[in-house]
């Protein structure tokens, strides 16, 4: 169906389905509801998906058209307004989703499909414990899992103590067919609380009435019992800034410059978030700084103009993660600091945007022979029909086909013959693409140097915070001179290490694998040979669901292609982040499954169950 089709049918929707109607529907960056304007906007994305995600988009915004009203009350004392409608929201989503199930059940496929078209954000992609916490509210009747509350404590705590506080704001509803409600009681009440929110207009109708009085009633638990734990949140994450910046000189720096705002400021407050910090009462000054970082982060995370279908649009996690417009690299270079690679969000963000539009999306089909489901199953209903037999199985479910994950192993090579400005490339390229896959949950990502023996860096599922330190090993084991490492860079067995790695890598239950090894020269072992070397890549190549890559870094690495079918010679060491860019995002967009094979050599996978 034409993206004009769906439209139609979606502006048909919220005629039909909105009291009095004059809501329009229009496509626009994200999706969300504009009271204001009673505006319905769908992003653009929506409609390359399966008709019934754009459908499920439209419905919750419809549901916030029909039930949504904390934009009527005003925030507490000493609260910036944009937090509050954040917060509000967060809390309002599950809310809404009761709601529409209650009045108009056959839409739950439709928000099925919706749910099912965008995973949670990953472990660790999350910083700000306000951030996780707004999050878990805004998806918990979205996902089985939020893998991102893992890692931060103070959220996970504060979702379980509010758990009944949820319950009973999403079930705290006017009743299902919109009827008047208790309007009289509404306007006896008004008095009690008129200064909290905006005057009802004259001529304010009964149904209005009931919905503004269920908004209320859900309102007054949200504050009771919600919102002191979102308080404490706040506080935590600006004493945690705060320590940062008394710690760090560079981010106090930054945060001290006059006038920076927006997304510099947001980028700050994120890059604190990611540091550590020793739990020490921070001073006065540096809470206030944190404060207008946060406050800058908030900001970025959601307009307060809009209520959006969720927490927050398509882009909100990554901003927590300081996808923003101008990034701290920029920051640092117009101040002059120098630790360009710890600030070097930009070309993370671009990496991060780019392998997250690779990603392919889950798909939905409709399969037959249910006993209930969204739809009749012509076919079986004719067949039982004709033959008489009880028409038992006539439904049609939708079936979610899930996109193969992928493992990936970076293997690279920590000979002698790497030092200087290769071995510089190699570690500043490996932190960008790590720091970048930390947001994919579809992608398990491991990074294992190797000289005559594999030397680990990161394995599978790693997401510490100490990455940067870890990477940095890199170039020290090159010059053999990494505290406690292996450091014998005068050999490389390429051969017996690529097996050892295609192992560790078979181990993964991911169904799809690839393997890129980064080197400069020819086998120079103390095990092996060039002939070890064209065998080993001869029996892993032969692997079904696994692409082995080999990377020449720097001029006159011709020779690669000699050894690996598929390979990439005489790469500029500055490039090298760009080649193994556009070789996972050419394997991501791979949506094929494989079947495994045992093949002689290789220790066989074990078949994923």
């Amino acid at each position: 169906m034409t993206g004009h089709l769906i439209m139609a049918r979606l502006t048909s929707l919220a005629a039909a389905l909105i009291p009095g109607g004059g809501v329009s529907v229009t496509l626009g960056s994200a999706t969300a509801y504009t009271p204001g304007e009673r505006r319905i906007i769908i992003e653009h994305g929506l409609l390359a998906h399966d008709e019934a995600v754009a459908l499920g988009a439209v419905s919750h915004e419809i549901g916030h058209a029909l039930i949504t009203r904390y934009q009527h009350y005003s925030a507490p004392a000493g609260t910036e307004r944009g937090l509050w409608l954040l917060a509000c929201n967060s809390a309002e989503d599950p809310r809404v989703h009761v709601f529409l199930k209650r009045r108009l059940p056959g839409i739950h496929p439709w928000l099925r499909a919706l749910f099912d078209a965008e995973a949670p954000p990953a472990r660790g992609e999350i910083v700000s414990e306000l951030v996780g916490f707004l999050s878990a509210m805004a998806m918990e009747d979205r996902h089985a899992e939020l893998p991102f509350l893992q890692t931060l404590l103070g959220a996970r705590g504060a979702f379980r103590r509010t758990a009944a506080a949820r319950h009973l704001y999403a079930t705290t509803l006017p009743p299902a067919d919109l009827s008047a409600g208790a309007p009289a009681r509404w306007r006896e009440n008004l008095a009690e609380h008129g200064p909290e929110v905006t005057a009802i207009p004259a001529g304010f109708a009964a149904i209005e009435a009931g919905v503004r009085h269920s908004a209320h009633a859900a309102l007054k638990v949200f504050k009771a019992k919600i919102w002191p734990e979102i308080l404490r949140l706040i506080e935590s994450d600006t004493v945690h800034v705060a320590g940062v910046l008394d710690q760090y000189e560079d981010l106090r720096r930054l945060a001290s410059r006059p006038g920076i705002e927006g997304s510099a400021a947001a980028s700050v407050a994120v890059e604190s978030l990611r540091r550590r910090q020793d739990r020490e009462t921070p001073s006065d000054e540096a809470k206030t700084l944190a404060r207008r970082l946060l406050e800058a982060h908030w900001a970025l995370i959601q307009p307060s103009s809009t209520i959006p279908g969720g927490a927050y649009d398509s882009d909100a996690p990554a901003k927590d993660g300081a996808r923003t417009t101008e990034t701290l690299r920029a920051v640092l270079r117009e101040d002059g600091g120098d630790d360009a690679d710890d600030g070097d969000t930009a070309g993370e963000a671009a990496l991060k945007r780019s392998l997250t539009r690779a990603l392919p999306r889950p798909r939905t089909r409709l399969a037959g022979g249910f006993k209930t489901g969204a739809q009749l199953d012509l076919p079986s209903l004719v067949q039982a029909a004709a033959t008489g037999r009880p028409p038992e199985r006539i439904w049609q479910r939708r079936i979610v086909s899930r996109p193969a994950r992928l493992a990936v192993l970076l293997l690279v090579d920590c000979s002698g013959s790497m030092a200087g400005e290769k071995g510089a490339a190699a570690a500043s390229a490996t932190r960008r693409i790590a720091r970048a896959l930390r947001y994919l949950s579809l992608v398990a990502f491991a990074v294992f140097g190797f000289q005559d023996e594999l030397i680990p860096i990161i394995g599978f599922g790693e997401t510490e915070a100490d990455l940067h330190d870890r990477i940095g090993r890199i170039p020290l084991e090159i010059g053999g001179r990494a505290p406690g490492g292996h450091n014998r860079p005068s050999y490389n067995d390429d051969g017996p290490v690529l097996r050892e790695a295609t192992e560790a890598l078979f181990a993964r239950p991911e169904q799809r694998k690839l393997l890129i090894v980064v080197s400069d020269g020819r086998p120079e072992g103390r095990r092996s040979g060039e002939a070890d070397l064209h065998a080993a890549v001869a029996a892993i190549s032969a692997l079904p669901g696994l692409t082995l890559v080999g990377l020449g870094l720097g001029s006159n690495t011709e020779h690669v292609t000699e050894f690996y079918p598929r390979a990439e010679a005489c790469i500029a060491p500055a490039a090298l982040a760009q080649v193994i860019e556009r070789l996972l995002a050419r394997s991501l967009r791979d949506t094929r499954s494989p079947s495994f094979a045992i093949t002689p050599g290789i220790r066989p996978p074990k078949r994923p169950r």
